[in-house]
């Protein structure tokens, strides 16, 4: 039994789940949110083998991989201000921030 099949995976999803859904500096996340998508893809043929293509995009990514784990919205409107020690002197064994 053989049949023809096709999917296609947009740009734009690539760039939501870079954005969206794996913030590291390396790639292995991305690797296994794609792995995902493709598990799913071949479990779709497999249950389904009458449909012809499937298309990923941004309307159904999280069909295949779940909600974002980060958003575009911010908690704060803007940044607040953060005080970064330079150094530490020890005294007693506590840290007293100069």
């Amino acid at each position: 039994m053989t049949s023809d099949f096709k999917f296609t995976i947009k740009d734009e999803v690539i760039d939501v789940l870079v954005n969206e859904y794996c913030r590291e500096s390396g790639v292995r996340s991305l690797e296994k949110y794609t792995r995902k998508i493709l598990e799913k893809l071949a479990l779709q043929v497999v249950e389904h083998p009458s449909s012809k293509e499937i298309v990923v995009d941004k309307s159904n990514l999280s069909k295949y991989v779940g909600n974002p784990k980060f958003s575009k919205s911010r908690f704060y409107s803007e940044t607040p201000a953060v005080k970064i020690p330079l150094s530490f002197r020890k005294y007693n064994d506590l840290f007293r921030v100069l």
